[in-house]
């Protein structure tokens, strides 16, 4: 068995349990189950692939459990995995690498999320830090946890070869409220004590924005945006696109031009260039949209599907189909290959 511990939490996760365990099985680690009040089937499920499970009083704070399991361990070393995420490749010889030369480091791990409406499903790729020595690093926050250094240090984080799947987003709309109802109680609890945090702010802003709560997810985004932010770092590109998207829902988007000012920050990703797009074109200024939806398809980063090719291109066609040029807009539709809503128009333009 490899030198490292998999901590997972859970409470009535058996619809995905399964999936997510054999996924686990050929990296051959120690397996920590934490159980926080199943009534479910979960417990179950979880012994067919561990004797290592316990149960943990819930108290309204993921941190709290997460620490638990890791006391649990017989590693120093912890990967962190949810019930709805499924390992699809790893390197343990490199992961094992890793260990021996970052002690005081975290390792980054590539988690690719499958989000899924009516209208558009979409994959959208990040880095989160889920690797880490226990003896240097633990969990804080109630909710949407942090890992952070056990002494005030400065630390640095890496990428390791581990890739997953994860379709929590994918649940039923009853199900994802229920879930953002949630967050929202703990955040707000959360921001009695910190009410100028930019992470809390933020997360709450993003669980309001699930319950499509423009106005409210908007304020907690402003909260947030009035610190400190680093707009180079991942958590303050989410932070834009959340706003930025916020004011578009909103018929608001003269307002997103504030952020001009941090441009030369944001603009190497696409993500953030097609949002520009969408504001020149919510704003009627069809010249400048068109430029930062080509700027978008040759930015060096992207994190959501289709954010540097086909949903460009579909823009532009848009657009241009809006100004009369059919031509030049079936050119772009073609562009997209088989996105079916580009696919859709071409059908429409043929007629």
């Amino acid at each position: 068995m490899n030198p490292i511990s998999i901590c997972i939490i859970a409470k009535n996760e058996e619809r995905t349990l399964d999936k997510c365990l054999s996924a686990l099985k050929p990296m051959d680690c120690e397996i920590i189950f934490v159980d926080t009040g199943s009534t479910d089937s979960t417990k179950q499920i979880a012994k067919k692939y561990t004797d290592k499970i316990y149960d943990f009083t819930w108290t309204d704070d993921f941190s709290a459990a997460r620490n638990f399991s890791i006391s649990k361990t017989s590693h120093d070393w912890i990967l962190v995995i949810d019930c709805d995420e499924y390992v699809e490749n790893f390197d343990m010889q490199q992961l094992l690498a890793f260990t021996h030369s970052n002690k005081e480091s975290i390792g980054e791990i590539t988690r690719h999320d499958l989000y899924g409406s009516s209208t558009d499903n979409y994959t959208y790729t990040s880095l989160i830090e889920r690797f880490f020595n226990k003896n240097h690093f633990h969990y804080s926050l109630p909710i949407h946890e942090q890992i952070v250094p056990v002494s005030r240090c400065e630390y640095q984080t890496f990428p390791v070869p581990v890739s997953i799947l994860h379709d929590g987003y994918f649940d039923n709309e009853e199900k994802l409220k229920a879930k953002n109802e949630r967050n929202i109680r703990i955040l707000e609890q959360a921001l009695k004590n910190n009410p100028d945090d930019a992470y809390l702010n933020f997360q709450t802003g993003q669980s309001y924005y699930g319950l499509e709560k423009y106005e409210i997810a908007l304020s907690y985004y402003q909260k947030a945006l009035a610190q400190d932010i680093n707009f180079a770092s991942a958590a303050g590109r989410s932070l834009v696109n959340g706003w930025i998207n916020c004011l578009n829902e909103l018929h608001r988007s003269e307002e997103a031009l504030q952020i001009l000012v941090h441009y030369h920050e944001l603009c190497d990703t696409s993500d953030f260039l097609l949002l520009m797009g969408h504001v020149y074109t919510n704003l009627g200024r069809y010249v400048e949209a068109v430029g930062e939806y080509l700027k978008a398809i040759q930015a060096p980063k992207c994190n959501k599907e289709g954010a540097n090719s086909y949903l460009p291109y579909y823009r532009i066609g848009i657009l241009y189909e809006a100004l009369g040029d059919i031509r030049t807009a079936a050119v772009m539709f073609q562009k997209c290959g088989d996105y079916a809503p580009a696919q859709k128009k071409l059908k429409e333009l043929l007629i």
